[in-house]
């Protein structure tokens, strides 16, 4: 495990040492994802991967026909529950 102290800037801001970029695979503009748990500051690699999307490809990749999804009964629960939510 690598372990690097730093100093934090007069703005709050902190640089990613390149040993931890190239380890993530992250470069300017790359989203992350940080949170803080048990006193420690643990910055991520947010996932680009729509789960939807890989599913599908899974699918199509074993031979199946394409697979769609309608997600419309899935809106109108979500938005049942927040009418329910804000009640």
């Amino acid at each position: 495990m690598t372990e690097v102290e730093l100093r934090l800037g007069q703005k709050g801001q902190v640089v990613i040492p390149k040993i931890f970029r190239d380890e993530l695979e992250i470069a300017p503009g790359s989203p992350i994802k940080m949170r803080a748990e048990n006193k420690e500051l643990i910055i991520s690699k947010e996932s680009k991967i729509n789960p939807i999307e890989m599913f599908e490809q899974i699918a199509n990749s074993i031979g199946k026909k394409r697979v769609e999804i309608n997600l419309h009964g899935v809106e109108e629960e979500a938005e049942e529950r927040w009418a329910r939510a804000k009640r």
